[in-house]
């Protein structure tokens, strides 16, 4: 549906109308969002282009566009790259809306999620903290992205605390893992004899593994007992969540 809908626009209105951007954008989210990341760059590359060239360099148009083609980055393991996007997205947003707008805390919560990304735990909480005082200031208390908000500053303060576990919440049926024998509820505790310390550094780090590469030892915790498992590369068809260790009395 996107690729008619851009196709129509195309001949329409030419290949470089703000409309065109914001089809090549979807239509990258669309592929990032299934992890089709080659098919996505070029669609927020194209997008950005003509976003800068119609609507201008400060743009809030613009700093989504870079905000959505850092994450990519971030989705890669390409934090390098990311961070320089991130950086100017953030300042284009300030300048264009001001410190106080909800958009401007949605690129500190992004922003932290690149420091919370690379296990920078204590700099994501200062972002994810001045995140959320902006949208409590804005937003009704029960609004998404202020929950959101308070959810992120709550696992980088578990994960700072060392509370923070990688639980199984659904095993896809005939998938690898089911037939290893993973089971809902087990907890990943190692993989490849390093600790598992949050759910997107371990799928960020398996899905940079080559598709060619040899079985790794996975650690697991079911019940209080250690088991061990070997994996391949790829996808292994487990759903994972972020699992908090309450603290001890």
């Amino acid at each position: 549906m996107y690729k008619r809908s851009l196709d129509i626009f195309e001949r329409v209105l030419g290949k470089e109308h703000p409309n065109i951007a914001t089809i090549l954008n979807n239509l990258g989210l669309l592929y990032h969002l299934i992890g089709d990341y080659t098919q996505a760059k070029p669609l927020y590359e194209r997008s950005l282009v003509i976003r800068e060239k119609v609507l201008g360099e400060d743009h809030p148009d613009v700093a989504t566009s870079l905000n959505n083609l850092a994450e990519l980055y971030e989705s890669q393991g390409s934090y390098v790259q990311a961070k320089p996007l991130l950086e100017r997205s953030l300042a284009i947003t300030e300048k264009a809306l001001g410190k106080e707008h909800p958009d401007f805390a949605i690129r500190l919560n992004n922003f932290a999620g690149l420091y919370y990304a690379q296990g920078d735990y204590a700099q994501a909480r200062l972002l994810y903290e001045r995140s959320l005082k902006i949208l409590e200031n804005v937003l009704d208390k029960e609004h998404p992205n202020v929950l959101t908000a308070k959810e992120n500053l709550k696992l980088s303060t578990a994960s700072l605390e060392h509370r923070l576990k990688v639980r199984v919440t659904r095993i896809i049926p005939e998938s690898p893992a089911a037939k290893m024998g993973i089971q809902v509820g087990d907890i990943f505790t190692k993989y490849d004899n390093n600790n598992i310390i949050n759910m997107d550094i371990f799928i960020v780090g398996r899905n940079q593994e080559s598709k060619e590469g040899a079985p790794k030892l996975l650690q697991v915790l079911r019940n209080g007992k250690e088991l061990t498992f070997m994996i391949s590369p790829g996808k292994i068809g487990a759903v994972l969540e972020n699992y908090i260790i309450e603290k001890q009395p």
